[in-house]
């Protein structure tokens, strides 16, 4: 059961996604374009925190209740449960190499592995909530975490195949109070990003990690990219935050007003889509322009944002707040080539 520790940790989700006083408004008609849709049929299972995919037919959704997690995978005609070998608290991310080799992470410390058969769980050495979970390739990964409260540690872990899992010590900060590391993403083995609380930001270059400038001092809440080059860092509270890398420069794009930003997602150099409170979803070209805006009419928030390769789903839920009943959110879209 969710103790003092646990319930402390999902005050500050709460704080992460907190719901400002302005409504939420439907977007625009977009002239014709694919148009974004509820997806009621995963939203009865709890907060949704993330959504993967390898394939149209592949799709995992990962979340739950803070003290039971939920996995939902589509294999193209129909969304069906996958049952953990025990119970495990929420579920807040996933991330495959292919349909039998998936990675989620959650509270506590959890981590599953799903080898197409079913799921196995592996001891990464830590107790604090993990937020994300990313690798290079099968066999390695990287796995991030911390609450953000004061008694929490910001967190980062290492898997390497056969070797098993090992905690990294982080590089001097130059801003103090980071308890929390939210998110991991990487082009390869020699370029891996990693964003926290108070604008934190880790690079790693193959043989050490080292903070990188950010130039904000928000929480960074999300981190993807489609090249060295291109790489988008989402997050903030009340107000969203949205920093474009170039390989040469970290840049904030002025994002007019809109809420704090969950979740971000890149497929083409030159899209950027992201979610987050409020039913916020919209999508940036690389110059910064806004090219779609379909904030969905919504009380809730979005957490996530990905790609299927066909379709462009986005999950959340009723993240601010922490009583029952823990309602989800899902919308669809189809999704362009060139998107």
């Amino acid at each position: 059961m969710h103790g003092a520790r646990g319930s402390k940790s999902w005050r500050w989700l709460v704080a992460v996604v907190a719901i400002v006083t302005a409504s939420a408004c439907p977007g625009p008609t977009n002239g014709g374009l694919p148009q974004w849709h509820s997806v009621p049929e995963i939203e009865s299972h709890g907060w949704l925190m993330n959504a993967w995919a390898s394939g149209p037919d592949d799709v995992w959704v990962v979340g739950g209740t803070p003290d039971r997690g939920v996995v939902l995978h589509y294999d193209g005609n129909a969304w069906r449960m996958r049952e953990p070998p025990a119970p495990v608290p929420l579920l807040n991310w996933v991330y495959g190499f292919g349909p039998d080799d998936v990675w989620i992470v959650g509270s506590r410390g959890t981590v599953l592995h799903w080898h197409g058969g079913g799921f196995t769980t592996e001891d990464a050495g830590t107790r604090e909530d993990l937020w994300g979970v990313w690798g290079p390739e099968p066999g390695r990964l990287w796995v991030v975490g911390g609450s953000g409260f004061p008694d929490a540690n910001a967190t980062l872990v290492e898997r390497r195949e056969g070797e098993g899992w090992r905690t990294v010590e982080l590089p001097p900060l130059s801003r103090p109070g980071v308890h929390g590391l939210f998110k991991v993403w990487g082009n390869d083995s020699a370029d891996v990003w990693v964003v926290g609380q108070r604008g934190v930001i880790l690079r790693h270059d193959g043989t050490s990690w080292r903070e990188h400038p950010s130039g904000v001092g928000e929480d960074l809440i999300a981190v993807w990219g489609a090249g060295r080059d291109r790489i988008a860092i989402v997050g903030g509270r009340s107000n969203g935050v949205l920093l474009l890398w170039d390989g040469a420069e970290l840049r904030r794009v002025d994002l007019d007003f809109a809420p704090g930003i969950n979740g971000v997602w890149m497929r083409h150099h030159d899209r950027v889509h992201i979610a987050g409170v409020l039913g916020t979803l919209r999508a940036y070209d690389w110059s910064g322009r806004l090219v779609r805006e379909d904030d969905v009419a919504t009380r809730f928030d979005f957490h996530s944002i990905h790609g299927t390769g066909e379709q462009l789903l986005a999950v959340g839920g009723s993240l601010s707040r922490v009583a029952a009943p823990h309602e989800g959110l899902a919308w669809s879209r189809p999704l362009r080539s060139d998107e």
